[in-house]
Protein backbone atom coordinates (compact mmCIF):
# COMPACT_ATOMS: atom_id res chain seq x y z
CA UNK A 1 0.00 0.00 0.00
CA UNK A 2 2.85 2.16 0.74
CA UNK A 3 4.70 2.02 -2.29
CA UNK A 4 1.68 2.24 -4.56
CA UNK A 5 0.92 5.84 -2.64
CA UNK A 6 4.34 6.90 -2.76
CA UNK A 7 4.69 5.27 -6.62
CA UNK A 8 1.22 7.57 -7.19
CA UNK A 9 3.42 10.93 -5.82
CA UNK A 10 4.79 11.81 -9.06
CA UNK A 11 1.77 12.18 -10.58
CA UNK A 12 0.75 14.37 -8.05
CA UNK A 13 3.76 16.93 -7.88
CA UNK A 14 5.97 17.78 -9.78
CA UNK A 15 9.41 16.78 -7.47
CA UNK A 16 9.29 13.15 -6.73
CA UNK A 17 11.01 11.26 -9.53
CA UNK A 18 11.26 7.12 -7.82
CA UNK A 19 9.81 6.18 -4.98
CA UNK A 20 10.97 2.29 -3.68
CA UNK A 21 9.58 0.59 -0.59
CA UNK A 22 11.39 -2.17 1.31
CA UNK A 23 9.72 -4.21 4.28
CA UNK A 24 8.98 -1.05 7.02
CA UNK A 25 11.13 1.50 5.41
CA UNK A 26 10.71 3.88 2.51
CA UNK A 27 12.55 6.20 -0.05
CA UNK A 28 11.37 9.07 -1.95
CA UNK A 29 14.02 10.22 -4.56
CA UNK A 30 13.36 14.31 -5.05
CA UNK A 31 13.92 15.50 -8.88
CA UNK A 32 15.08 18.70 -6.92
CA UNK A 33 17.56 19.23 -4.40
CA UNK A 34 15.56 22.34 -2.87
CA UNK A 35 12.88 19.98 -2.70
CA UNK A 36 14.58 17.70 0.13
CA UNK A 37 13.55 20.89 2.54
CA UNK A 38 10.27 18.58 2.15
CA UNK A 39 11.32 17.10 5.10
CA UNK A 40 11.35 20.00 7.60
CA UNK A 41 7.91 20.78 5.59
CA UNK A 42 6.28 17.37 6.62
CA UNK A 43 7.61 17.72 10.50
CA UNK A 44 5.64 21.11 10.88
CA UNK A 45 2.46 19.14 9.42
CA UNK A 46 3.03 16.27 11.87
CA UNK A 47 4.65 13.63 9.34
CA UNK A 48 8.55 12.45 10.78
CA UNK A 49 10.44 11.80 7.76
CA UNK A 50 14.19 12.35 7.43
CA UNK A 51 16.26 13.74 4.56
CA UNK A 52 18.54 11.59 3.34
CA UNK A 53 21.26 13.06 1.23
CA UNK A 54 20.12 15.83 -0.83
CA UNK A 55 17.62 14.54 -3.07
CA UNK A 56 16.19 11.41 -0.74
CA UNK A 57 13.46 11.58 2.20
CA UNK A 58 12.75 8.37 4.22
CA UNK A 59 10.18 6.81 5.96
CA UNK A 60 10.09 4.28 8.43
CA UNK A 61 6.34 3.85 9.44
CA UNK A 62 5.89 1.54 12.05
CA UNK A 63 4.41 -2.11 11.28
CA UNK A 64 1.33 -1.56 13.01
CA UNK A 65 0.65 1.34 10.36
CA UNK A 66 -3.13 1.44 8.75
CA UNK A 67 -4.31 1.86 5.24
CA UNK A 68 -6.23 5.50 6.12
CA UNK A 69 -2.57 6.23 7.95
CA UNK A 70 -1.14 5.64 4.65
CA UNK A 71 -3.39 7.63 3.13
CA UNK A 72 -3.08 10.14 5.48
CA UNK A 73 0.53 10.22 5.63
CA UNK A 74 1.30 10.53 1.98
CA UNK A 75 -1.08 13.55 1.57
CA UNK A 76 1.01 15.12 4.13
CA UNK A 77 3.80 14.34 2.14
CA UNK A 78 2.96 15.31 -1.27
CA UNK A 79 1.47 19.09 0.51
CA UNK A 80 5.17 19.42 2.41
CA UNK A 81 7.00 19.31 -0.68
CA UNK A 82 4.53 21.06 -2.84
CA UNK A 83 5.31 24.07 -0.16
CA UNK A 84 9.07 23.35 0.33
Amino acid sequence: MLQARLAALPQATPAPRESAAWACCAALLLAEEPRAQGGRQARELGLLVNAIGDRVLRLAPPLTVSESEIHEGTKLLAQAIAQA
